[in-house]
Parts: structure tokens; sequence; C-alpha cells
């Protein structure tokens, strides 16, 4: 929960699917967290890892490694990474969400049509 954070970690939160993150993430170019946040972490449907992707590329001048985390949300059958339904493309092959995730840096993540 958000309060357990400390209280220079900023917390945003959208509930509203792919029109409240693209609102979210283009915001006024002054006070967007995507020009001033040191670090930003998403918790999205693998659907909308383009939308944050192209603001991302939008906003900021450079994309440092790190910047940007991603939880990747999706069926975790065994847990064990025996199974491999969990897997999910990145730049350093197929990784297992529930052995190497879920959190991913978003630049490592293989989207299609990026």
């Amino acid at each position: 929960p958000p309060f357990l954070l400390p209280a220079t970690v900023e917390v945003q939160t959208s509930t509203g699917g792919a029109a409240a993150l693209f609102n979210l993430l283009t915001a006024s170019p002054v006070d967007n967290p995507l020009r001033w946040a040191d670090q930003i972490i998403f918790a999205l449907p693998p659907q909308l890892f383009g939308i944050a992707v192209d603001a991302i590329r939008t906003m900021r001048l450079r994309w440092e490694r790190g910047f940007a985390q991603v939880i990747v949300a999706g069926p975790l059958p065994c847990g064990l990474g025996i199974c491999r339904v969990c897997q999910i493309e990145t730049r350093h092959g197929w990784q297992r969400c529930c052995i190497e995730g879920p959190v991913f840096d978003l630049r490592d993540l293989r989207l299609p049509g990026l």
C-alpha cells in the first residue's frame, strides 16, 4: 500500500484503461512524471506496454536502463518455471515471469511493432 512508502515516493494510479493511462502519461510536459521522475514502475496489462514505451520516448531525451520497470501480470500456473506458460520475450531471450520476473526493465521487453 502507498502509505507504507517513504514520503519522497510519489504514487499515481489510474484505473481507466488505455485512455486514462494515455492522459496520465501525456499530461503537461512541465509536470509530467516521465520528465522529472528518477524511476517509474508500471503495473499494466501487456497490451498497454506500447503506450508506456511511446510516452517515454516522447517525453525523455534519454531513456536510461532501469528508469522504467514493469510488473508483468499473467498466468503463473506452476510457480516453478517448469511449465513455461508465463514466458515473455525479452532482448535476452525468453524469460519466465515466475522465475526471472515478474518485474522487468521495460526497455528489455520485445513488444510487437516496437
